[in-house]
């Protein structure tokens, strides 16, 4: 299959506060997941990952802000480090110079919001609206009308929130209250939309009813692709049927692919995708390593973007 015009995606956190909230009782034992009140996050090695990317094959990175911004719109969201909108646009600037596209990503999920800060907890309110089109359009000035928009909004369920001091949980209606609103204030600033079919995998009949045809999808996927054993035993996992569901729904779609499990799930994604997608909806793979911008995930941060570029090569012809 050609690569041709399909995005090769890398995403990045400039902000961590989305993973365990400020009161949580149970820390995790991976560093990443504990909430700070400053930025996590160390230029070097964001200078490191950045300058990685363009020789590995990738035309788009996805900016996760959360708390790594000053906004003026919100300033009190802001932690002790966090970036001013002068420097993130010389960082924008330097991307695109490098040939890459910047896509911004503001994750909105009540399970990945703890930068969201006391708005976390006022879902579906007005005020809690205000500030998504407050946030939404700010950050779209910022990038310069970017063509996408990353919301997030995967992970959205109570299991999730297990150690969290506060568990935040929208139902039918308020979800997708809030998730179409998010979809008007993005069309409002001519930008497309793009969300976690996440909510799939535990909704799917609410899912096909809700979900525009229009908006874009990640597929997100962390295991193997299985087939059949040397016994004609089908060896899929509940995981890969409900991933390979979603690709044939008829969205346009990116799949999600993170070497946290296992280096081979981006392999297996990938050559998946060059053998059954044969229409445009397929555009494009994503590698999302979930992990904070530090030094000390510098060799994981680099080889999910070198696995990608590694895969591309193998299943994709220019």
């Amino acid at each position: 299959m050609s690569d041709h015009k399909k995005m090769w995606g890398y995403e990045i956190n400039l902000g961590s506060n989305m993973w365990y909230d400020e009161y949580a009782t149970i820390k995790a034992n991976d560093e990443d997941a504990i909430y700070r009140d400053f930025l996590y996050c160390e230029k070097k090695t964001w200078d490191e990952t950045i300058a990685f990317l363009p020789d590995q094959g990738f035309n788009t990175v996805i900016i996760n802000l959360a708390e790594g911004i000053q906004y003026e719109s919100h300033p009190e969201l802001a932690v002790k480090g966090s970036w001013n909108k002068a420097d993130l646009k010389k960082e924008l600037d330097r991307i695109l110079s490098l040939g890459m596209t910047p896509i911004p990503k503001l994750d909105f999920s009540a399970t990945h919001d703890a930068w969201l800060q006391m708005y976390g907890r006022m879902v579906s309110t007005k005020k809690y609206q205000e500030v998504v089109k407050d946030l939404i359009s700010e950050v779209c000035a910022l990038f310069g009308n970017p063509t996408l928009f990353d919301l997030g909004m995967a992970d959205e369920f109570a299991l999730a929130q297990r150690y969290y001091g506060f568990l935040v949980v929208r139902q039918e209606n308020a979800f997708w209250r809030d998730m179409h609103f998010m979809f008007d204030v993005c069309a409002h600033n001519n930008t497309r939309p793009w969300v976690s079919a996440e909510y799939y995998a535990r909704y799917p009949v609410l899912f096909k009813k809700y979900m525009p045809t229009d908006v874009l999808l990640t597929n997100p996927y962390s295991g193997r692709i299985l087939g059949r054993n040397t016994c004609g035993e089908n060896m899929a996992t509940k995981e890969q049927h409900i991933f390979e569901e979603i690709c044939g729904l008829g969205y346009d779609i990116v799949p999600s692919v993170s070497a946290n499990k296992t280096h081979a799930c981006t392999d297996d994604v990938c050559k998946y995708c060059a053998a059954n997608f044969d229409n445009d909806h397929f555009k494009g793979i994503v590698t999302s390593p979930q992990l904070a911008t530090v030094d000390t995930n510098n060799f994981a941060l680099l080889h999910d973007a070198h696995q990608l570029g590694i895969s591309k090569n193998a299943y994709f012809t220019k």
